[in-house]
């Protein structure tokens, strides 16, 4: 443990830095604060107000979601009695108050920035209307590619966190349905190539996210966009391995090239999160794929070999272990940073 000496020997860029919870702890370390000290800073700094606008914000979302789903549910129960013209009135209309509204307030304020993202769900909402009214033939990948171009500068301009996801999530769906409706090939062997692909893209998202936030984006500092991201990717990776093993391993290039993917993904991420992020969760996320991975192996072995009541019995008894392991890891991972963090 560093004494008051050592502390106060820091470069002075490193003293005048923010005050936060991890300033106020390695303080407290250093034997420069007293426990009552320490811990009327923390409640200054998280006063106990703080609920207050984690609820406001919450509801915020919450009703703005609630609004935008009763847009669309709206035109699909009165599709087939609303005349074409009032259609687009309707949703053009709504579009550009959002759009003025957000303009109005700042997109320096939260409610500036959530009258963005709903008038960029809303330019999905009018694509729609579009496609359906005139029947153009084109493909739904091209709705939503046109969708993600659309709202690109509004994602730039606004750095809010939820637009960047929803645009990420736009762009997933793209891609899916792209490798869905165009044609392959009679003996193309890749299909399950689309989960590599997406696993590429959304880890291009994930290293742009950790470098903007390590190089003071505050707007991508949050934890959940993290979470959010790697999550998806683990779940895309996670896919063909699964399905390699479903298949005795008689898979196509798809699935070998996504298990070898999920390894190496698992292996980076596990020593990124661990040494260099010290991100629990994320690591409990990689732990939580490679037991649903070992799991369905595991079953797949069991099921082969016994039938009925002791390959179920087998089974639980393998999650139970395997899960109490990944817990206790987890733990003893947690202990171990939490401890480096406070010398």
């Amino acid at each position: 443990m560093r004494d008051a000496k050592q502390f106060l020997a820091k470069p002075r860029d490193t003293l005048d830095q923010p005050v936060d919870e991890g300033l106020i702890q390695d303080i407290y370390a250093a034997g420069l604060l007293d426990a009552a000290a320490r811990d009327a800073a923390l409640n200054s700094l998280h006063p106990s107000h703080h609920w207050w606008r984690w609820a406001n914000r919450t509801l915020l979302f919450v009703g703005t979601a609630l609004v935008l789903a009763g847009v669309i549910f709206f035109f699909a129960h009165n599709w087939a009695r609303m005349h074409t013209v009032s259609k687009f009135c309707l949703i053009e209309t709504a579009l550009w108050i959002c759009a003025a509204a957000a303009w109005r307030r700042g997109l320096d304020t939260i409610s500036g920035k959530v009258l963005l993202l709903s008038a960029s769900v809303l330019v999905g909402v009018l694509l729609a209307i579009y496609g359906q009214a005139y029947q153009t033939g084109a493909d739904a990948y091209e709705n939503y590619v046109l969708w993600a171009l659309l709202i690109l500068l509004w994602v730039i301009v606004a750095r809010f966190a939820a637009l960047w996801i929803l645009w990420l999530t736009v762009t997933n769906v793209a891609l899916i349905l792209f490798w869905v409706q165009v044609d392959a090939p009679v003996d193309f062997d890749f299909y399950f190539g689309i989960f590599l692909l997406l696993g590429i893209w959304n880890g291009l998202a994930l290293a742009g996210r950790e470098f903007g936030a390590a190089h003071g984006l505050a707007w991508l500092a949050g934890d959940w966009t993290r979470h959010v991201i790697w999550f998806s990717i683990l779940c895309y990776l996670s896919i063909p391995p699964i399905a390699l093993i479903v298949d005795d391993f008689e898979g196509g290039h798809g699935e070998l090239a996504g298990a070898v993917a999920l390894a190496i993904t698992l292996g980076g991420g596990h020593i990124y999160f661990r040494r260099i992020a010290g991100d629990v969760l994320s690591l409990g996320l990689g732990i939580l794929a490679l037991c649903i991975v070992l799991l369905t192996l595991i079953g797949k072995v069991l099921f082969e070999i016994s039938d009925g009541a002791m390959a179920f019995l087998a089974l639980g008894l393998v999650v139970l272990v395997t899960s109490s392991a990944a817990a206790f890891y987890l733990r003893h991972v947690s202990r171990i940073m939490s401890d480096d963090r406070s010398d």
